[in-house]
């Protein structure tokens, strides 16, 4: 594991703080007039997802976890979570839903993901931008609507709800942003 002081903290990064591995959500640094300055640091634990506010100083030691990345093969969600496979080996293995946080939302059957891993225990998952999504239910278009910029209820075959322009209808591809869970173009 690799140390190195409060002011080396981004966002994205996962800590070792009291034990446990945390993910760093964001960060701001502050420098209050004359005195030293600090990072205000928003975290979550990896295993129970709570949130936490911790304030390290610039001579705070701090331990960054070594994580791992591999590509996996989205396979299905069941009871025990979401679970993966290494398409090299063909081995199959599980994770906690709640260690995939919101990426579940754009995983569909064969998708191919970097799945990032602390000591071969998988802790997160990295989803591209933008992925290609079917939709699997919305309302007919309004003829005339065409001119404004109107956005519908849409469902995505991942259960994902959304809105899309009014010229989006059942059957087709569409293009959404991982990050902002927002419609981006028709694909």
């Amino acid at each position: 594991m690799a140390t190195g002081t409060g002011t080396n903290i981004r966002k994205g990064q996962i800590l070792v703080h009291e034990g446990d591995l945390w993910v760093v959500l964001d960060t701001d640094h502050r420098t209050q007039g004359n005195k030293r300055g600090y990072m205000q640091v928003v975290m979550k634990h990896l295993k129970t997802g709570r949130k936490d506010n911790h304030r390290f100083r610039s001579t705070d030691k701090v331990e960054f976890a070594f994580i791992e990345t591999r590509e996996l093969q989205y396979i299905y969600k069941d009871a025990v979570g979401l679970h993966f496979m290494d398409t090299t080996s063909f081995e199959q293995m599980p994770m906690d839903p709640d260690l995939a946080g919101e990426a579940e939302k754009f995983l569909k059957e064969g998708d191919l993901v970097e799945v990032r891993f602390h000591e071969d225990n998988p802790v997160g998952i990295d989803l591209p931008a933008v992925v290609e999504l079917k939709v699997t239910g919305t309302e007919p278009g309004l003829k005339g609507d065409s001119v404004s910029n109107v956005l519908k209820p849409a469902t995505l075959e991942t259960g994902l709800a959304l809105k899309v322009p009014n010229f989006i209808n059942q059957g087709e591809m569409v293009r959404v942003d991982t990050r902002t869970g927002e419609f981006v173009e028709r694909a």
